[in-house]
């Protein structure tokens, strides 16, 4: 892995696109970029049987703390960052309370599990998402506490100097997505076709 950051890259695709193109416009681009490169490297893994995604990836939002909604009867936060879109929600890496040593279970509808002896679920805490929000089920007043959450590619709150640890062939495969665009030259065949029609 090589010590870079979205800045840098975003510097690079402004020299190479003539520097036509503000650096706030091409750090989005690059943000979007490197979550879709993430994205396909996490898909060509599984062509091998792989369905890890690589810790790079992984940013980590420690003390998050939880609210209560008085209407729901139930706790959640607001997630921190957008996040890598994965199938089975794998883009939420990691949640759980600050001390404890194991994740979280995802899921869809509490309701189908609530008087069920599945709803133990081992002993682990539980959590849903909706939209910006992830609930807890099980959190009550007596196990609340800062959550730590680990999510995919959640770049929102990355300082965009930072030093990332971002493979060369990634930093590569973004600059292409993000300078692409720009390289598209004037066909001067297509522009005499214009002038005479």
């Amino acid at each position: 892995m090589a010590k870079t950051s979205l800045y840098k890259i975003s510097e690079q695709c402004r020299v190479i696109t003539d520097k036509r193109v503000s650096i706030q416009v091409l750090l989005e681009a690059v943000k979007n970029a490197y979550a879709a490169v993430a994205k396909k490297q996490f898909y060509d893994n599984t062509t091998f049987d792989s369905t890890e995604l690589n810790g790079s990836f992984i940013y980590t939002f420690p003390k998050v703390v939880p609210e209560f909604d008085c209407d729901r009867d139930m706790w959640y936060l607001t997630i921190t960052s957008s996040y890598l879109e994965l199938p089975h929600q794998m883009g939420v890496n990691w949640v759980s309370l600050m001390q404890e040593r194991e994740s979280w279970v995802l899921v869809t509808n509490w309701g189908i599990f609530r008087n069920l002896l599945s709803s133990g679920m081992g002993g682990r805490n539980v959590y849903e998402i909706e939209g910006k929000r992830m609930w807890f089920p099980k959190m009550t007043s007596l196990n609340t506490g800062p959550v730590l959450l680990k999510l995919a590619i959640a770049l929102d709150t990355v300082d965009p100097e930072e030093e990332l640890n971002i493979a060369p062939n990634m930093v590569n495969d973004i600059i292409t997505i993000v300078t692409q665009p720009y390289m598209v030259k004037d066909n001067p065949i297509e522009k005499v076709r214009e002038i005479i029609n």
